[in-house]
Parts: C-alpha cells; sequence; structure tokens
C-alpha cells in the first residue's frame, strides 16, 4: 500500500506559476503586442512558440494550457500539444511547442521601468 502512495505522488503533475513579467504603465503603452503573452498578458516570461499556429507564450502559461486534456490556442483556437507522434507506428515525435531563443534575446535587451515607477521608484 505504501509503494502505490509514493507511485501515486510521483505521478502528479504540478502546473508551474510563473507567468509573464509585470509591466509599468509607461512601458505598456510603448512595448510591441507581439511581446505580450495572451494568457497572462505579460512580458513573455521564457517565450515558447506553437508550431501548429505560431502564437507564442510564456513557458508557464502554455504548460498550463497544455495541462488541459485538450490544449488551444487562445487566439485562434489551434489544438496545441507538446509533442505527437509522426505516425502511429513512428518512434519519431515532432515538438509542437519550443522555446523561442530570438524572443527571448529580444525580451531580455528591452529597458523597462520598475513597476513602482508611480510610486517614485526609479
Amino acid at each position: 500500500m505504501q509503494g502505490e502512495a509514493k507511485d501515486i505522488d510521483r505521478n502528479i503533475i504540478k502546473v508551474p506559476t510563473m507567468p509573464g513579467y509585470e509591466l509599468s504603465s509607461a512601458d505598456r503603452s510603448v512595448i510591441d503586442k507581439k511581446n505580450l503573452c495572451p494568457k497572462c498578458e505579460g512580458l513573455l516570461r521564457e517565450a515558447v512558440q506553437t508550431i501548429a499556429c505560431g502564437h507564442r507564450y510564456c513557458k508557464t502559461c502554455v504548460e498550463t494550457i497544455l495541462w488541459q486534456e485538450v490544449g488551444k490556442c487562445i487566439i485562434d483556437g489551434s489544438d496545441i500539444h507538446r509533442e505527437q507522434r509522426l505516425s502511429p507506428v513512428s518512434l519519431s515525435v515532432l515538438r509542437l511547442v519550443f522555446l523561442d531563443r530570438f524572443v527571448e534575446r529580444e525580451i531580455q535587451s528591452l529597458l523597462v521601468h520598475c513597476i513602482h515607477q508611480e510610486k517614485g521608484c526609479d
């Protein structure tokens, strides 16, 4: 019985909880919308892109979507999955969500202000 409980605990899926970066209102008005996550509306954190439709999400936001039985893109409703077999007998797997390192570098190079700027923070 104890061995079974350990196996059950090991199989529990934990959904990450780090959404996009918060932006000050001044930054939100000038940041290109392509760099905002459609799920959390924050600046993309660990940007990932879907192969199905090409939309970008924060890594943790897409993990939340993929945790659902049938993950759907928030923007266009496309089915998105972590990976898919190329054929029923194939061991080859096509990744349908990937880290977008180019966008991640772009975001890391942005100059943004403290979210408490309106309260006097520099």
